[in-house]
């Protein structure tokens, strides 16, 4: 809420609505990639009739890392300077733009063919021996090894994401570590989630309630391929971010519906303006009618959709009412504007006046000097 008229506020104001927005984009990249890869990798491995890497719990402990610690990572962000040079854009911005498919798709493709060449190459990979799982009633032969590379592929997984976190930190900026510093909650967070992580493996792993879970522990190979596998989605995501939006697919925030090279080549449907409807209150407060109040798409012109049925009137009255709006929208921006600058030009006169009376010399009257 701005309680006043000062350049200063309507710019604050301005830098946290856009952080704000940011941070949403920020946690909406990261989340997907997160549920993109978990799903496609228990439903890759179902298909081809193996145990599913991720059970119950452990991807309990991925939802928590990636929503409640995710969000609180990535929202909390102080805003940062650079935000004011970005050119605005209206409520028809996607929220998902080009530049997010981008980072998705490119950093699920690298956490997919990690995990499935664990899965399907792990224990050869490894050299892990047949041996059978302590505390599971099981027919299933080797069930101990299988039940150790699945421990492996959740340990990299989860800390894939953890560096996939910083990873987010930025869109389409390369230095995901800019003002890092400045974020003592998402430090905070990081180190927390990698000390819940090492004390799961470690203090839960070897037990029977790591057993019923679905993890057991694993080895010092294993751990030290699961914690470089995690930092190596940091270049990856670099890299991605060299790969040309032109050839990815997805809206812009300039332009909703220019169509990429990618997506004329493949000849994907052209995007349409979205549109938005008036609210009652809106209405209610411009004294409009909503019977012949139109959609609006931001940016664009007001434009009416007449009905076969309107009479000569109904259109008259219509376009009528559509001028009056944008001449009511005119003049509240101009007296807005007109009164920050009255504000500004006064709180000028009164600086100036302090600093004249301040320069003045101190008189003695000469009535004065006669009355002593």
């Amino acid at each position: 809420v701005i309680l006043d008229d000062n350049i200063s506020s309507m710019a604050k104001a301005v830098l946290w609505g856009r952080n704000v927005y940011q941070s949403i984009r920020k946690f909406l990249q990261f989340q997907l990639v997160v549920n993109v890869v978990a799903v496609s990798l228990n439903f890759i491995s179902a298909c081809a009739g193996v145990p599913l890497p991720l059970s119950a719990v452990p991807l309990l402990w991925v939802n928590m890392i990636m929503d409640s610690m995710g969000a609180l990572a990535l929202a909390t962000e102080p805003p940062r300077a650079s935000l004011m040079d970005r050119k605005p854009f209206g409520r028809i911005a996607p929220l998902i733009n080009r530049a997010m498919f981008r980072n998705i798709i490119g950093n699920a493709i690298f956490q997919l063919t990690v995990t499935l060449v664990l899965q399907f190459a792990g224990k050869e990979i490894f050299s892990v021996p047949c041996f059978d799982a302590k505390y599971v009633n099981t027919t299933e032969e080797c069930f101990g090894s299988t039940l150790q590379v699945n421990s492996m592929i959740f340990n990299t997984f989860v800390f894939m994401q953890i560096f996939g976190e910083i990873n987010a930190r930025r869109i389409e900026d390369f230095n995901v570590f800019s003002e890092i510093h400045k974020s003592r909650l998402f430090i905070i967070i990081i180190i927390l989630t990698i000390g819940i992580q090492v004390g799961l493996m470690l203090g839960v792993g070897p037990t029977k309630i790591g057993a019923q879970i679905g993890i057991t522990s694993i080895t010092g190979a294993m751990w030290g391929a699961s914690i470089v596998l995690g930092i190596l989605q940091l270049p990856w995501g670099i890299l991605v971010r060299f790969y040309p939006l032109d050839w990815c697919v997805g809206p812009i925030d300039e332009d909703v519906t220019e169509m990429s090279k990618l997506e004329k080549l493949l000849h994907f449907p052209k995007r349409k303006i979205p549109t938005m409807e008036f609210s009652d209150e809106e209405l209610e407060t411009e004294n409009l009618n909503p019977d012949v109040v139109p959609e609006v798409a931001m940016g664009e012109p007001i434009k009416t959709h007449h009905n076969a049925n309107e009479t000569e009137e109904e259109r008259r009255l219509a376009e009528e009412r559509e001028r009056r709006l944008v001449k009511l929208r005119v003049m509240v921006h101009a007296v807005a504007f007109v009164n920050v600058m009255q504000r500004a030009a006064e709180e000028t006169r009164a600086k100036e006046g302090d600093e004249t009376i301040k320069n003045q010399p101190t008189t003695v009257s000469h009535e004065s000097m006669s009355t002593e």
